[in-house]
């Protein structure tokens, strides 16, 4: 991957260290930092040293400029320095190509002097009346739409702070290069399970439990389905194998990364938080629509069923189907709808459009707990913790651990109820 490049312009013997730091904060993010007095600074033989200074900002996305209190080396054949005349080119190819994005920015003091309109007391009277002239030339551009806004500054924490916001850095390079991923995999698995219809983008072979309805007490028994519900079953059926197909090699590469995990610092560790937690949510529910089709694929009842459907369907009648049918149709079409939740929740988040994250609730896609959510016999996330807790084998040990922990047995009832309402 490309990193973006920026040139950094300013007088060099005043100015080393902030150079250093701004150079090794951009690195750090991600960037591409051309700096002349750098080992790796392009150098071609065929040209003169001014020359030489001013190819390099061709190839650069991004002309950084600072001034400060020295005018530095002049180009003798311009009578300016090298620096502004660094800043002339820069403009000239913006001018001519758009590019590169111009950033200005100028020391506080120097700022202030040049307001009050007396020189700085920090630079010589023939360095200031270049520095003043150089600042006007700068500021002076707008009719031809050039930006000139200069940035001044007092520390490195000032420089940092205007780099941020102006060149958008949001975080390591490495992150934001799975992030753009990530959106491209989401919108891309997003479309699988759209599609385009008279009025607008609808969700594909939708499946309405009021016309699929979740009525048979037991996997064993038959249930009825009216018509529409026949023919939204049977189409719902056949727009499985796609939605089983999503990608998730982006989303295993973010969740690999630990990029996403929250510090919690009074644990002094790394630990699963929302952004973290839909991501796994995510891949649980992509796993899922897998597996259910799997299953889906090797139960004969459901496939008679299908068949029962698409005969009833064409005759536009209701049939008989069997419970295990439903509650496994259901159960993909809940997987299906986390899927789009989290999708939307997380891309919305990625693109800025909601920068304060909310993870969206899941549905139980499963074919054992679909038809009642708030009694299903799998524990969750605090209940499955505290045994891991106090779990120890053979059993008599388990006996002990929970005696030691206080509790009258593993599932004590008042230990196990607190219960978060996102672990429900």
């Amino acid at each position: 991957m490309t990193a973006p490049k920026v040139f950094l312009s300013s007088t060099i013997r005043d100015l080393a260290d902030l150079r250093s730091a701004i150079k090794f904060w951009l690195e750090d993010s991600g960037f591409e930092v051309l700096t002349s007095e750098s080992p790796d600074f392009p150098h071609p033989l065929d040209r003169d040293a001014i020359a030489a200074s001013l190819a390099p900002i061709a190839e650069c996305d991004y002309y950084v400029l600072i001034v400060g209190t020295r005018v530095g080396t002049l180009v003798a054949s311009e009578g300016i320095s090298v620096t502004r005349a660094e800043f002339r080119h820069a403009r000239a190819l913006r001018r001519d190509t758009g590019t590169p994005q111009m950033l200005h920015l100028v020391k506080a003091e120097v700022a202030a002097a040049r307001r009050l309109g007396k020189g700085d007391r920090d630079v010589s009277d023939d360095d200031w009346t270049a520095i003043a002239e150089f600042l006007a030339e700068i500021e002076n551009e707008e009719a031809k739409g050039d930006p000139n806004w200069l940035h001044p500054f007092t520390s490195f924490r000032d420089v940092v702070d205007v780099l941020r916001s102006t060149l958008r850095v949001t975080g390591p390079l490495r992150r934001k290069a799975i992030e753009a991923n990530l959106r491209w995999e989401i919108v891309e698995n997003t479309r699988e399970l759209l599609y385009r219809t008279e009025t607008g983008i609808g969700v594909k072979a939708r499946l309405p439990k009021a016309e699929v309805p979740l009525d048979a007490p037991s996997t064993s028994m038959e249930a009825w389905v009216g018509y529409p519900g026949t023919d939204r079953l049977f189409m719902f059926r056949l727009s499985l194998p796609r939605m089983a197909s999503l990608s998730r090699s982006a989303l295993e590469e973010a969740i690999n990364s630990g990029l996403f995990l929250d510090y919690d610092a009074r644990a002094g560790a790394h630990v699963v938080g929302s952004i973290e937690r839909s991501l796994l949510d995510l891949r649980l529910q992509l796993l899922r629509l897998e597996g259910l089709l799997a299953s889906i694929n090797a139960d004969e009842d459901i496939r008679r069923d299908m068949g029962r459907c698409l005969t009833a369907a064409k005759k536009e009648q209701g049939t008989a189907v069997a419970g295990v049918t439903l509650l496994f149709m259901h159960a993909a079409r809940d997987a299906m709808d986390n899927v789009l939740r989290l999708n939307r929740a997380l891309y919305c988040h990625f693109t800025g459009l909601e920068p304060t994250f909310e993870r969206p609730r899941v549905l139980p896609a499963s074919p054992y707990g679909a038809q009642d959510p708030e009694n299903r016999e799998d524990p969750n996330r605090r209940e499955t913790e505290t045994w891991l807790r106090l779990t120890a084998w053979p059993e008599t040990a388990v006996k002990r651990t929970a005696a030691e922990a206080g509790l009258t047995t593993i599932d004590d009832a008042d230990q196990l109820r607190r219960v978060d309402e996102m672990d429900e």
